[in-house]
């Protein structure tokens, strides 16, 4: 059997297409391709008998650069999964991930899965020594639930960020959040992780440059001793990416970047001595942060540990609804809270060179008075916020019932959607016999030799194993979720979180 892996466009070039011939089409990532990628391997192969599509229609939809909102626009950002999953077309869900700490998908299974749907492999619940040492950095650093054990997730309020737009360009970046994450790295680093074990995930691009360049000041640093220097040079290897280019991949250690803050410089000092209504006129969290897809990704994407680095009181502003999806950022931050896995984070001020020129202007007592204005009217905004919001239901919009559809035949007769179980009955029925037969004169034969026969019939082992293995895995591949972002843990979580 011949088998080929390359990407919806690659499989269809002439050299690949004039030198194999598939039978069955496997399309990973089905939630995230486009319409026009998936034409190509269908209509550049002929004969091919079946199409097994993986993927997950709770994470990243396909890229559309378009900013219109338009018909056009609304077709291209739906897969081809999405909309076999919709049409009712059948499915097949796996029910258990294997991949996060249930600490770690407690909150995206709640938000982005219904109850139940899947859950967490009891090897998820290992304590491993990787998990010991976030759990460690948590308490000691963060005051992450010191009286438990401390926690694999939690939420940095990085309170005084600001997040620009990068010359010449449309993405953001953040100068105080990559102070926050250098600096948990740093911990991390020191409590004995490795820095290939680490990786940063940020929802804009802009904010990559800016990771890289604290790491390389830090690197640098002529004061650090001796013992730091052998730590610190291991940030070098740690790598930072968008979470729309992270999709499909994990790490033991995520640290999450959500960019997105105040607009300007001045909102800490000169919008706080307004009222609070006026000073809460700014908060706006835009489309692209809010995205339910894109925050599953990035929740999901860690097997040991997940830091969150954002803006508690902007993140909490953004639930201007009772929309489950839209709000996940928000609930976010009230399911850190309710779990006691925040920690405000008041030491990186922004760091931009006109914010630094701009502070050191305005002497230190009125900088003070300034901040601690700020701090009273945050804190207030966020108590009020969040007793709004604890115990507000945010129900899933109810879906409209889709008729199944009804399948054209080759003779253009329409009927009604196949049954899947009596179909890969009769596609692996006569195999699975043939490989019990097989496996039946196998355990024969073995018996006849331990009773010293000597006219005995011998069988294929490796036809036997092989079969053994068909068998076992045949019919499980239809339209389907293979991966997903988030789970309901299971219950008796054995380790502190």
């Amino acid at each position: 059997m011949d088998a080929i892996f390359a990407t919806c466009v690659n499989c269809g070039s002439d050299w690949i297409v004039d030198n194999f011939r598939l039978d069955v089409q496997c399309v990973d990532q089905c939630g995230q391709v486009t319409m026009p990628r998936l034409c190509v391997p269908l209509t550049a192969y002929t004969g091919w008998k079946g199409l097994l599509m993986f993927g997950d229609t709770k994470q990243l939809e396909p890229t559309v650069l378009s900013t219109g909102l338009n018909e056009v626009v609304g077709n291209a950002k739906t897969s081809p999964l999405g909309l076999l999953v919709d049409k009712k077309f059948p499915q097949t869900k796996p029910n258990m991930q294997y991949r996060s700490d249930p600490a770690i998908t407690q909150f995206p299974a709640a938000q982005f899965y219904e109850e139940g749907e899947l859950v967490n492999h009891p090897s998820t619940e290992l304590n491993s020594e990787t998990k010991q040492k976030v759990r460690q950095v948590s308490m000691k650093h963060y005051d992450i639930k010191p009286k438990t054990g401390g926690s694999v997730y939690f939420f940095v309020d990085v309170a005084y960020g600001v997040a620009r737009v990068v010359p010449n360009g449309t993405s953001l970046q953040n100068y105080a959040n990559a102070d926050a994450i250098v600096t948990a790295i740093r911990r991390l680093l020191k409590k004995g992780i490795k820095a290939d074990q680490i990786s940063i995930l940020t929802l804009y691009k802009g904010q990559i440059p800016i990771l890289y360049t604290k790491i390389r000041e830090t690197t640098a640093d002529p004061t650090a001793s001796e013992e730091e220097r052998t730590w610190v040079a291991e940030m070098q290897e740690i790598t930072a990416s968008t979470v729309d280019s992270f999709q499909g991949r994990d790490f033991d250690i995520t640290l999450v970047d959500i960019v997105y803050a105040s607009d300007h410089w001045d909102t800490l000092y000169q919008k706080s001595q307004q009222n609070s209504q006026q000073s809460d006129a700014w908060l706006t969290v835009s489309s692209h942060v809010k995205n339910p897809n894109r925050t599953n990704v990035a929740l999901t994407r860690a097997k040991y540990g997940s830091i969150i680095f954002g803006q508690r009181k902007l993140l909490l502003e953004s639930i201007k609804d009772k929309n489950k999806a839209s709000n996940a950022m928000g609930l976010l931050v009230r399911d850190a809270a309710a779990r006691g896995l925040i920690h405000e984070d008041k030491s990186h001020l922004d760091t931009h060179p006109e914010a630094v020129k701009i502070r050191a202007a305005i002497p230190a007592k009125v900088l003070e008075q300034q901040l601690k204005h700020a701090d009273a009217l945050r804190y207030g905004f966020i108590k009020d916020k969040l007793g709004k919001v604890r115990n507000q239901k945010f129900p899933v919009p109810a879906q409209e019932e889709v008729e199944a559809p009804r399948i054209p035949t080759a003779t253009g007769h329409q009927t009604s959607i196949i049954n899947m179980d009596e179909t890969l009955d009769a596609m692996y029925g006569p195999l699975d016999a043939d490989l019990d037969w097989a496996a039946d004169e196998k355990a024969a034969n073995t018996q006849m030799k331990d009773a010293g026969a000597t006219d005995s019939m011998t069988i294929d082992t490796e036809m036997g194993d092989a079969g053994g293995q068909s068998g076992s895995g045949g019919g499980s591949g239809v339209a389907g979720s293979s991966e997903v972002g988030g789970w309901k843990p299971t219950a008796g979580t054995k380790i502190p979180w």
